[in-house]
């Protein structure tokens, strides 16, 4: 499907949901090697993600490491077998949504079959992290092209938010190319270009997106948390992949 001109008849592939499982583990885990290997078309009654635990996707996606009350204990005991000298007492880390989110909807010719996930996922999202936290905005091709706020449409040059807050597309990244649309969609060197801005401004960066992490290059998979449109998704596989973008803009920095 990736290889060659496609219209949007996609068939639906997703295959129907397991049985829930035990509730210590968040869903049944679905390792990037087990994901279909293509995109699957949206429905008004068949959302992405399997409802029950949708929301826990979702705050794994748009949450952000903050330090807690709890002395992260590990950390003490580690310092002091070292003989390292103690300036500041190590806290415990946990996810909040406190610092807000940018939420980003690519609005490309490639998304068109998948207006109901991109829907879907805008209301959870709004849910989870709340309308006051949340800067939504909608781009074409990619955010360096522009953007436009929700309330608004007029494209304004994109601006990443303040270092911290997470930056969450509902994107392809320009991985389907329907036929006759040009330079519509963005390549990959833009999108790298992209993610790369987001990174110097010190933001965690996650994409929602119809493909399983498997279908991007490394160059992608290692700069950004690919959360695929795939019912079998756990939560564990989505607080894996948020804290390995989280602590990889850690080293970073």
């Amino acid at each position: 499907m990736t290889e060659r001109p496609v219209a949007f008849s996609l068939t639906l592939t997703r295959p129907p949901s397991p049985e829930a499982p035990p509730e210590d583990t968040g869903g049944s885990h679905a390792d990037a090697d087990e994901l279909p290997d293509q995109p699957v078309e949206s429905t008004p009654t068949d959302p992405p993600w399997t409802p029950e635990w949708a929301r826990g996707v979702m705050v794994a996606a748009v949450s952000a490491p903050v330090a807690s009350r709890r002395i992260d204990q590990r950390a003490l005991l580690r310092k002091a077998s070292r003989q390292q000298v103690l300036r500041s007492v190590p806290w415990q880390h946990r996810p909040s949504t406190r610092r807000g989110v940018q939420f980003l909807l690519d609005h490309s010719p490639g998304m068109a079959p998948f207006q109901y996930d991109r829907r879907w996922l805008h209301g959870l999202m709004t849910s989870v992290a709340g309308r006051d936290r949340a800067e939504v905005l909608r781009f074409t091709g990619s955010p360096r092209r522009g953007v436009v706020h929700a309330d608004s449409v007029v494209r304004e040059p994109y601006r990443a938010p303040a270092p911290g807050t997470p930056v969450v597309l509902v994107s392809d990244l320009g991985k389907l190319r329907p036929p006759l649309t040009g330079e519509r969609t963005a390549r990959l060197h833009e999108w790298l270009d992209f993610i790369d801005q987001v990174l110097r401004c010190g933001c965690p960066a996650v994409c929602l997106t119809p493909y399983p992490p498997t279908a991007y290059p490394a160059a992608v998979r290692d700069r950004i948390a690919l959360i695929p449109f795939d019912r079998r998704i756990s939560l564990r596989y989505a607080r894996e992949a948020t804290r390995r973008v989280h602590q990889m803009l850690e080293e970073r920095t």
